[in-house]
């Protein structure tokens, strides 16, 4: 998977497996979008995260074990064995759609946002 990722001009930071590796990059600002593996057992909180730093993310499923909660099912998910071309398509879908944050952390001042530095919540 990280082959084909780089093969179509994706810079590739992972495979990351606890929620403090994804926090740390993160804030570093290193993910433009994630793929989570919805059998694994911190995708669930790791996808929140993401959800509210706004970094798009697609889930990958055998179909039989995982289901996207609720608060998820706008992502875009690929069941396994996943193919190049639904993979790819999954990607570019979710960083495609229009990113609203769920928490932009700013202030308004005087008619001028403010960007006020990032801070997530432990999980």
């Amino acid at each position: 998977m990280q082959r084909l990722l780089h093969d179509a001009g994706y810079r590739v930071v992972g495979p990351v497996t606890t929620v403090d590796e994804i926090r740390r990059m993160i804030q570093r600002g290193d993910i433009a979008c994630a793929i989570l593996d919805l059998e694994r057992r911190a995708s669930l909180p790791i996808a929140d995260l993401l959800a509210f730093a706004d970094v798009p993310f697609v889930y990958l499923t055998t179909g039989v074990l995982g289901t996207a909660p609720a608060r998820h099912r706008q992502r875009p998910i690929v069941e396994k064995p996943v193919t190049p071309e639904a993979l790819l398509a999954a990607i570019e879908k979710a960083m495609a759609g229009q990113r609203q944050p769920t928490n932009d952390n700013r202030w308004p001042v005087s008619g001028v946002v403010v960007p006020w530095e990032r801070v997530y919540p432990l999980l």
